[in-house]
């Protein structure tokens, strides 16, 4: 058995609401017993949820958008598209920095454009990211030997 003061009063009303956190909360911050810098707190409390919740929510659709340019990029590639190729995966990398096969995409187009010192800052960079990612070490370990880096 509950055991509140109130529960005598209107029993229907405690079981209805006895449970539920929202109304629970309501009326707490409603009740003179609650300071007004509690109350305070709570609004801003749930503010931060609010804004935490809906960041959260568009960060799958950042990624999943970065994802498409890298593969159109790639498409890009296999028809010899090499500027526009690059574009994409600039603008891969503006929505996710630290995906280090977006790097190593960037340095094969900037490659095969004759732009040396932009292509190896590039795959140094994916190789950063992904030390282990053994795609992209050869990349690097390629790309040195034909151009004659130490």
């Amino acid at each position: 058995m509950l055991c509140d003061k109130n529960f005598s009063k209107n029993p229907e009303l405690h079981l209805r609401t006895a449970f539920h956190p929202t109304i629970k909360i309501r009326n707490k911050i409603r009740s003179a017993k609650v300071s007004v810098m509690q109350k305070i707190l709570i609004v801003i409390s749930v503010l931060f949820l609010v804004v935490f919740a809906s960041t959260s929510c568009k960060a799958p659709d950042t990624a999943k958008r970065a994802d498409e340019l890298n593969k159109y990029g790639i498409k890009c590639i296999k028809v010899g598209l090499w500027r526009e190729a690059e574009l994409r995966f600039q603008q891969a990398l503006e929505l996710d920095s630290l995906m280090a096969i977006y790097h190593n995409n960037l340095g094969v187009a900037l490659e095969a454009q004759g732009r040396i010192d932009e292509a190896l800052a590039e795959y140094e960079s994916a190789l950063k990211l992904d030390p282990a990612n053994q795609e992209i070490y050869e990349n690097l370990t390629r790309f040195k030997n034909v151009n004659n880096i130490q």
